[in-house]
């Protein structure tokens, strides 16, 4: 892939988009942790304060889980391991934080 700014060309590698594909996932998914009590069919069963009371109590747990989605929608590849390790960094941060 190539990315041209202000008439220089950039190649970007492989490895990097994987990652950055990784952080951009997860924090999408944070994003949309944050906005659970304004989607309609969700809030009737859970509320985002009821979910992040839940990461604060299990904050491992948590992490297990995102690390096991990561595997198991990406795998060993080496684009799926960037994308995991990508993936990593948005859900530390995030609990860590919590």
């Amino acid at each position: 892939m190539q990315i041209q700014h202000k008439g220089e060309l950039y190649a970007v590698n492989t490895a990097v988009r994987g990652f950055v594909a990784g952080a951009a996932f997860w924090a999408l998914i944070w994003a949309a942790i944050h906005k659970l009590d304004e989607i309609p069919y969700l809030k009737e069963f859970t509320s985002t304060q009821e979910v992040l009371d839940w990461i604060e109590d299990h904050k491992g747990l948590t992490l297990v889980i995102t690390e096991g989605v990561n595997g198991l929608l990406h795998g060993l590849s080496p684009q799926g391991v960037m994308f995991t390790l990508g993936g990593t960094i948005t859900p530390w941060s995030a609990v860590r934080r919590a």
